[in-house]
């Protein structure tokens, strides 16, 4: 997530968290979410996070999207590969695993998180 992301949801949470307090008695208090368990029950339950105006949207990044990304590049996507002996063709399968090692080294993100705070998409 990025920084302004995170920020909504420390936002958002916080008054979660207040709205909590201030409804509860002492010894119900342990049942305020955490911060981890208060975003994933905004990704699954659509009830809850429609009452605090927060959306959470996870889905995985397909390879392609991934490669280009950040312009990572480095030999054309046709699947070569180039060796000092020249040039060898690989497997569409054997391209992307190389490449998926290649960009995790280099922190491309896995995921695209979508964050809807008071129906404005972040």
């Amino acid at each position: 997530m990025n920084k302004e992301q995170e920020q909504i949801i420390d936002e958002v949470w916080s008054n979660y968290r207040t709205a909590f307090v201030e409804g509860h008695v002492h010894h119900e208090l342990d049942e305020c979410l955490s911060i981890e368990e208060f975003i994933n029950k905004c990704k699954t339950d659509n009830e809850f996070s429609e009452k605090w105006g927060l959306k959470i949207e996870e889905r995985e990044m397909s390879f392609n999207h991934r490669y280009r990304l950040g312009d990572y590049q480095p030999y054309n996507i046709e699947g070569k590969v180039e060796y000092e002996k020249g040039l060898d063709y690989i497997t569409q399968e054997q391209f992307e695993t190389f490449h998926n090692k290649e960009m995790d080294k280099l922190n491309i993100p896995t995921k695209l998180i979508t964050l809807t705070y008071q129906n404005e998409k972040i």
